[in-house]
């Protein structure tokens, strides 16, 4: 069974998922994506760890 995440864990997730959205804000602009296709992969990428991330974080989160 997972250890209940700490204060500090759970403010350093929130900071890592703060700056992911802020990346993805940025990525996901209509005129980057227009300018630069990659980037579509790039913020789907991004999409997909963050919900991988809350995923796990909320099956270790006690309940």
């Amino acid at each position: 069974m997972a250890k209940p995440r700490s204060h500090a864990d759970t403010d350093a997730l929130a900071a890592q998922v703060e700056t992911a959205c802020r990346r993805l804000v940025q990525l996901v602009h209509p005129d980057k994506l227009t300018a630069h296709p990659q980037e579509a992969h790039t913020a789907t990428q991004i999409i997909l760890a963050l919900m991988t991330g809350l995923a796990d974080s909320a099956c270790r989160s006690p309940t």
